[in-house]
C-alpha cells in the first residue's frame, strides 16, 4: 500500500511538472568565449564561472549529509537485526545482510 501511494504521489508531481510546463521561463544559453580577447574579458568569464560554479555547489552540498543519514539506517538495522528472530522457515537470515533482504522484500512487494 506504501509502495503504491508513494508512486501515486510520484505521477501527480510529475503531472503536475509537465502541466506547468507552458507557464516556465526559457531562457536562451549563453555563449562564453572559451579564449578572451583581454584581461578584463578573463576576469570576468572567471568571475561568471565561479558565481556559476557556487551556485551547483549549493544545490549538491547537503548530498553528503543525506547520504551519511541514509547510510546510518542501514547500521541501526544491523544492530536491530541482532536481537531479532531471522528465521525464515529453515533458513536463517545472517545479521549483516539483513538491510539487503529488506530491500528485496520492498522490490518483491511493488
Amino acid at each position: 500500500r506504501v509502495h503504491g501511494a508513494l508512486t501515486i504521489g510520484v505521477l501527480f508531481g510529475q503531472l503536475g511538472f509537465y502541466s506547468g510546463q507552458r507557464h516556465y521561463r526559457h531562457a536562451p544559453i549563453k555563449r562564453v568565449a572559451w579564449r578572451p580577447q583581454s584581461v578584463s574579458a578573463a576576469w570576468e568569464w572567471l568571475k561568471t564561472t565561479c558565481y556559476e560554479l557556487r551556485d551547483i555547489f549549493r544545490v549538491f552540498a547537503p548530498l553528503p549529509v543525506f547520504w551519511a543519514l541514509f547510510y546510518t539506517m542501514y547500521s541501526v538495522w544491523v544492530f536491530q537485526s541482532e536481537d531479532m528472530d531471522r528465521r525464515m522457515g529453515k533458513i536463517e537470515i545472517p545479521e549483516d545482510i539483513i538491510f539487503a533482504f529488506q530491500d528485496l522484500c520492498c522490490v518483491v512487494a511493488i
